[in-house]
């Protein structure tokens, strides 16, 4: 079982296959080494992170892309501070109003 999500873009006859390190058989084709790519990279996208390592045609590596996982979004984002923002004109308003006077 690999450490890690590692899926590597290799060559298949005519066509292009994708596999997952230390698989025994291809987990997808594609008619080009681009749409391999491709389809690794979802997968790998999918498992938050991990590695694509694309294989030209004679077997040798050209490119390892990395996929690294992202923290998750903080609940609310930058709605508190919208709020506190809103709430400063607000009373910055009135203040204004209530001088006018």
């Amino acid at each position: 079982m690999p450490e890690s999500n590692v899926y590597h873009v290799v060559p298949n006859g005519e066509r292009w296959g994708v596999r997952l390190e230390g698989a025994p058989t291809l987990a997808a084709e594609a008619d080009t080494q681009d749409a391999a790519v491709d389809r690794a990279s979802g997968y790998v996208r999918g498992l938050g992170a991990g590695r694509v390592v694309v294989h030209g045609e004679g077997g040798q590596i050209e490119t390892v892309y990395t996929v690294d996982r992202l923290p998750p979004p903080r609940a609310g984002g930058a709605r508190p501070l919208l709020w506190v923002a809103g709430a400063v004109g607000l009373a910055a308003l009135a203040v204004g109003l209530r001088r006018r006077r």
